[in-house]
């Protein structure tokens, strides 16, 4: 078990940062290559959380912008077909929503998958957070 027991003997873990981890920064070490010819799709799940910041119109459909000082972010294009739109409220169950009741400054959480063998973001979700 990690950590170590305190004088008082309670059990005392460890910063997040500290417990290995099997992925390391944009590194994993996957059970199964992908360059395995049985392995035709990869994909990692991610979950962003953050307040509008802009949405923007594309060609490919709206871009969500969040107010985040990391550079890295996908963009986060709202796909008619790909992604749900929702709305959760404490207490309440989720109900749904549209582009366009997405204001900047409303706090969403958003559900991306990564392709790893094609190299594209799908933008899966996003709810808006009351």
């Amino acid at each position: 078990m990690y950590g170590h027991k305190s004088k008082t003997g309670a059990r005392v873990l460890p910063s997040p940062s500290a417990v290995p981890s099997p992925i390391a920064d944009k590194k994993i070490d996957l059970p199964v290559s992908i360059k395995d010819p049985s392995v035709s799709d990869l994909y990692l799940a991610y979950n962003f959380f953050g307040p509008i910041k802009e949405i923007k119109d594309t060609t490919a459909g709206k871009q969500i912008i969040l107010d985040t000082t990391e550079k890295d972010l996908p963009n986060f294009i709202i796909s008619g077909q790909e992604t749900s739109i929702g709305r959760i409220s404490p207490n309440n169950a989720p109900t749904p929503a549209s582009e366009k009741d997405l204001k900047t400054g409303q706090h969403v959480a958003i559900s991306a998958t990564y392709n790893v063998k094609k190299g594209d973001w799908v933008t899966r979700n996003v709810n808006i957070v009351d």
